[in-house]
């Protein structure tokens, strides 16, 4: 079997880490990595000590929290687990396993991430990636980096 390209390592961590997470809509999981070195994760979820929707239903769907979502989104987790950690990621890569939301980007931007790879492309908020490439931040969608560099993706 050949050596994965860095960049499949860390999607499969990503959806590894979008496992983790319980919500109805979205699973998503986030790695930062600068090259070959792993710096944190995240995965969507309700913030410590809040209850999850599994346990009390979606409050997009029951109306509860005057249906806002509870959870924090996995990109904003890792950010914030960097934090925690005392780990810079300006300079980073994410690995995502969908594209990031337009308060997800804004948040990016000001961490300083300095690329961006999806699998899973979110059709919402189309203004996200302007913003992000408006940054400077370099975004991909997985399947094409994979095949500009030479492979193919695993279905």
């Amino acid at each position: 079997m050949p050596r994965p390209l860095w960049e499949e390592t860390w999607m499969e961590i990503a959806e590894v880490f979008a496992r983790r997470s319980i919500c109805k809509r979205y699973n998503v999981g986030a790695v930062f990595s600068l090259g070959n070195k792993f710096i944190t994760a995240g995965y969507n979820g309700p913030p410590k000590g809040i209850v999850h929707c599994s346990e009390v239903g979606c409050a997009k769907e029951t109306g509860d929290n005057g249906g806002s979502c509870r959870g924090a989104h996995a990109e904003m987790n890792g950010i914030v687990n960097a934090a925690n950690q005392g780990v810079k990621i300006a300079g980073s890569t994410l690995t995502c396993t969908w594209r990031p939301c337009l308060e997800c980007a804004k948040h990016l931007i000001n961490a300083q991430v300095a690329r961006i790879v999806y699998k899973n492309y979110y059709d919402k908020e189309p203004e996200a990636i302007e913003m992000l490439k408006a940054s400077g931040i370099e975004i991909f969608q997985f399947d094409l980096l994979l095949r500009a560099l030479g492979k193919e993706a695993k279905e």
